[in-house]
């Protein structure tokens, strides 16, 4: 078996072997001189007098031969030393700029790092110098990736939150040293099933590429959360004043990871510095960060202690409400139903405003999700909001989408216009209207509404027009119907009633129950028109 100086000595060697173990060396086993590496050559090592040529006669000269093994052992044992306080000083310069790989080849640098960990020599603060030792050796050693898994494994066991954290700082692209500290971390907590789970959704491959990377680091710390909260929770607050600091280079990832953990945090306890840290993400020209930051966000905002504290990120989370992302606008949306639905806060006038006027377009979204929480929204929104006449025309311009909205196929989303229409009559102060929707009588909201506010009834009609192209038959029929009646209220010279009429006598190639409705209805509107009086609709 090759000695430590036989390995140190030979810096040619064969790149593709290394000795199982290293000689355990007396002058680093000892505890007292842990910390004065200095003091070690004082003692000569086993292992020294074994390899030192022989020596022949007390007064016989020195070879040349012999001079230079012992140079050659003096330098070993300064490199030795040399990364003894490497290790010991993890800040030092040339580790930080990546000298490590210039001082050892390949199985010096194994040999040595096996030896710290196998003997202890190593304390938690020098876990993240000794990671980034291993890291290096790994990436200057592309057929080295099997080498040090004993190393990683008794280290990771040992210091598993520091060696969590050190691989997010020296590792943010993701390299085969970090896959292995996972694996070796993940070994310490999770069965195997578990990692070969992980391998079955593709965590590992997704680990080693840039583009999903970060989505391979939510799924190890959601696997993580099941088996320890506590463990998750120590990375979490490792990681928040470095988030705090920003680095882009390995930033995503750990929010990746703090979003997964966050309900493992106490909110009035890290809170504030949570929401700090996602304010500034949420202004972020990266998608993935803006959308990071909002799933953090939702879960913070099911808080109340959370509450007020959200209430100043409004507008920015009204910008997010005109993102082209339908999953930003859905998470935006969660944030401000969850904060509003807590019932402790209110929203001022402004704000509402802005607030409506984002909503309105989503009313009636191609997303069906989209749909029923920019109505429940709305519904949370007229009970938090003080009566004000700035908002009343918002609130009018809502009936007509919530009424048909209300006959929708999606269940979800009709319950949701039901709750939104009463949301709107109570605010209007319409008791008529609110005891129509109480007691689910759709039918008479037409008659209802436009007997009630006339001033608007061309509003109305424009609003009902695009519902004769909607894709569900029964709302084609029920615009047919809603535009029937609301011809009858209206003046000769309307340009909406020649709308009306336009439009119902373009409906040929619709179903036939949809087309014998729209002649129907355009025949008893020219009907009307010629007479003084309304039939009974």
């Amino acid at each position: 078996m090759a000695s430590l100086l036989q390995v140190a000595i030979t810096p040619d060697g064969d790149m593709q072997q290394r000795p199982p173990t290293v000689p355990k060396l007396a002058w680093v086993k000892e505890e007292e001189k842990e910390e004065s590496p200095r003091a070690a050559p004082a003692q000569q090592p086993e292992e020294v007098q074994q390899v030192q040529p022989p020596q022949e006669d007390a007064g016989q000269e020195q070879t040349e031969e012999q001079l230079r093994a012992r140079g050659r052992f003096r330098r070993a044992a300064q490199l030795v030393c040399r990364f003894i306080r490497c290790i010991w000083h993890e800040e030092a310069t040339f580790m930080a700029t990546g000298d490590m790989a210039n001082l050892f080849n390949a199985q010096t640098s194994a040999a040595l790092l096996d030896m710290f960990v196998e003997n202890g020599v190593y304390k938690a603060k020098q876990v993240p110098a000794t990671v980034r030792c291993i890291h290096q050796w790994l990436t200057s050693n592309v057929s080295a990736e099997h080498r040090l898994d004993k190393t990683l494994v008794l280290l990771t066991k040992a210091h598993p939150t520091d060696v969590a954290v050190t691989l997010l700082r020296s590792a943010p692209a993701c390299d085969r040293f970090a896959v292995q500290t996972v694996k070796a971390l993940l070994r310490q907590l999770l069965d195997e099933d578990v990692l070969m789970a992980i391998g079955r959704k593709s965590g590992w491959d997704m680990l080693l590429k840039a583009d999903s990377h970060h989505y391979a680091v939510g799924l190890l710390a959601r696997e993580l959360c099941r088996v320890s909260r506590s463990f998750c929770r120590s990375i979490a607050v490792s990681l928040l004043p470095r988030l705090s600091r920003g680095d882009p280079l390995w930033e995503l990832p750990a929010l990746a990871f703090l979003v997964e953990v966050l309900h493992c945090l106490n909110p009035r306890q890290f809170g504030p510095s949570v929401l700090q840290i996602i304010s500034r993400h949420l202004r972020s020209q990266c998608p993935e960060r803006r959308r990071l930051a909002l799933r953090g966000l939702v879960v913070l905002s099911r808080d109340p202690a959370m509450a007020k504290s959200i209430q100043s990120l409004n507008e920015s989370l009204l910008e997010l409400l005109q993102d082209a992302d339908t999953d930003t606008i859905q998470m935006t949306l969660s944030v401000f139903i969850n904060v509003l639905g807590l019932k402790i806060i209110q929203i001022s006038s402004p704000i509402a405003l802005k607030l409506l006027e984002a909503l309105r377009p989503l009313f009636d979204n191609e997303h069906s999700q989209l749909q029923q929480l920019s109505m429940l929204l709305f519904r949370e929104l007229m009970e938090a909001t003080e009566r004000s006449k700035s908002l009343k025309p918002h609130v009018y311009l809502s009936l007509v989408p919530f009424y048909f909205n209300w006959h929708d196929e999606n269940q979800r989303v009709a319950e949701a216009s039901r709750r939104a229409l009463f949301g709107a009559a109570r605010f209007l102060k319409w008791r008529d209207l609110e005891n129509l929707v109480t007691m689910e009588q759709p039918w008479r909201f037409p008659e209802c509404l436009l007997e009630k506010d006339r001033s608007r009834v061309g509003q109305y009609v424009r609003q009902a027009l695009p519902f004769l192209e909607s894709p569900e038959e029964p709302l084609r029929k029920l615009a047919i119907k809603f535009l029937g009646i609301a011809a009858r209220s209206m003046k000769q010279e309307q340009p909406e009633l020649q709308l009306i009429c336009q439009a119902l006598q373009d409906i040929t190639d619709d179903s036939p129950a949809v087309s014998n409705l729209a002649v129907e209805t355009l025949h008893i509107i020219r009907a009307v028109r010629r007479t003084s009086f309304f039939p009974f609709w």
